[in-house]
C-alpha cells in the first residue's frame, strides 16, 4: 500500500493559503517548535571548549609505524609471491 506524498511532507497543508499569508493557525502567532529550534541553533554557535589531548610519546609513534610496518610485509609478501608465479605461468619466462 502506498502513502501519498503530501502525508509525509513536513509543512502541514495551510488550505489553499500561500506561504507567508494570512493568519497564523496558532495564538500569538507563535507556532511550536520553531522558538525551540532557534535556541537550540543559538546553543550550537557557542564553542565547546574541549581539553587538549594529552601528548604522544614519540617513541610510542616509532614502534607503532614500525610493527606497521612488518604487518605490511607479512601480508604483502606472500600475495606479491602468488602474482609473480601466475605471471610466469600465463606468460613465461622473458
Amino acid at each position: 500500500m502506498e502513502v501519498p506524498l503530501y502525508l509525509l511532507s513536513a509543512e502541514p497543508d495551510r488550505g489553499g493559503e500561500k506561504e507567508g499569508k494570512g493568519r497564523s493557525e496558532h495564538p500569538g502567532g507563535r507556532q511550536p517548535g520553531r522558538d525551540s529550534l532557534a535556541a537550540g541553533a543559538a546553543m550550537a554557535e557557542e564553542p565547546q571548549k574541549k581539553p587538549p589531548p594529552p601528548p604522544v610519546s614519540p617513541v610510542k609513534n616509532f614502534f607503532a609505524g614500525g610493527f606497521g610496518g612488518v604487518c605490511l610485509v607479512f601480508v604483502g609478501h606472500p600475495l606479491d609471491t602468488i602474482k609473480l608465479m601466475l605471471f610466469t605461468i600465463l606468460y613465461g619466462e622473458l
